[in-house]
């Protein structure tokens, strides 16, 4: 097939700043291969129309629905602008049907957790594993993420998961250990590739940058922390002290969350970052900043111990505030082997996906 039809299907639109970026980023490298390239837009489920309907309604009548649009706004038009062309929206068995009429040659699933099965559920939930793709259409996992290094489904579910993993034609997986983990129990091959995210260079998104006319930020520190704690703010405080520079954050709490712009120049302004978000570690390597992870247990160790272990940067990551961080915060970083890294990786991801894609 000479422009193979591609349609990407990844977790719902939440306004996650790393959720929106890597689907961003995964369908504008295919669709800069020259791949005529659709996201598949999945909605958080509901069992039927009626259901639907009835619960908008509610949502509407009690005004959240108009709170979360006003919130949101600025990811929502980050979303209809640079996550396109999309499919029409589906939250029901129905909607999903209706896929067919695009005719995808092959459908991608990935990236982000989705197949973290704390991040999957309801009645489409098994269209995670591509379950509703017929049988003349190839299906691709690209970096698809387990979240956690321990499996979590049981013997009924692994069994009906692995019929459907068993019509891939190439699954990738963004974690090592999602590899082990799919070895072990689907009895698969999966390759390790990056993020989308990272498939993109600086210069991409310093373009979305400067689109958007922002000021310069005179603080030097950015903090981008989505679980905030006293701990945390502990950490912050000591590494700006010693570092003497002023901080800056993005607070997801506003009325109004900040645009996604804004959010990428804190990294690209900032002399150093302290985050316990994976896609805060993620653009701190990629903007080449020096960087503090403070690990986040909760949303899943395996992600961050990854991708720093990749880039050799596994001691820039610390559990508590009674590690010795003032240490790691005065170390250099050698930029040089980690873009040399980066590299190899992005041409290894690239392989992958003209491989697997027909």
């Amino acid at each position: 097939m000479k422009n193979p039809k591609i349609g990407i299907l990844t977790l719902p639109f939440n306004s996650n700043y790393g959720g929106i970026l890597q689907a961003y980023a995964l369908i504008h490298y295919l669709k800069g291969c020259g791949y005529n390239t659709y996201h598949i837009y999945r909605d958080f489920p509901e069992k039927n129309k009626l259901t639907q309907i009835a619960k908008d309604l509610i949502k509407f009548m009690i005004g959240r629905t108009k709170k979360k649009r006003v919130k949101g706004r600025y990811t929502s038009s980050f979303f209809k602008e640079y996550v396109a062309p999309r499919s029409h929206r589906i939250r029901t068995l129905s909607d999903l049907k209706r896929l067919k009429d695009y005719q995808f040659s092959t459908v991608i699933v990935g990236s982000d957790q989705v197949w973290r099965k704390a991040c999957i559920y309801g009645d489409l939930k098994m269209n995670y594993f591509l379950d509703f793709v017929g049988p003349n259409t190839n299906r691709v996992a690209y970096a698809a993420s387990f979240g956690i290094d321990e499996w979590q489904y049981d013997d009924t579910e692994t069994k009906e998961i692995r019929r459907e993993v068993e019509k891939f034609q190439a699954i990738s997986v963004r974690e090592r250990s999602g590899v082990d983990l799919c070895e072990k129990y689907w009895g698969l091959r999966a390759e390790h590739v990056i993020d989308p995210v990272m498939l993109l260079s600086v210069d991409d998104y310093s373009k979305m940058i400067e689109k958007d006319d922002l000021p310069d930020n005179s603080n030097e520190c950015f903090v981008y922390t989505l679980d905030v704690s006293a701990e945390k703010d502990e950490i912050v405080s000591n590494v700006s002290q010693k570092l003497g520079f002023s901080t800056y954050s993005i607070d997801s709490n506003r009325k109004v969350k900040p645009r996604v712009s804004e959010w990428l120049k804190g990294f690209h302004d900032a002399k150093f970052v302290v985050t316990d978000s994976f896609h805060g570690c993620v653009f701190s390597i990629l903007f080449n900043k020096p960087f503090l992870v403070i690990a986040n247990k909760e949303r899943g160790i395996a992600r961050f111990s990854s991708v720093l272990n990749d880039f050799g940067l596994l001691d820039r990551m610390i559990y508590s505030k009674e590690e010795n961080y003032e240490k790691i915060v005065s170390e250099q970083i050698d930029w040089e082997a980690v873009n040399s890294i980066l590299a190899e990786k992005r041409k290894a991801a690239h392989h992958f996906l003209v491989n697997a894609i027909k």
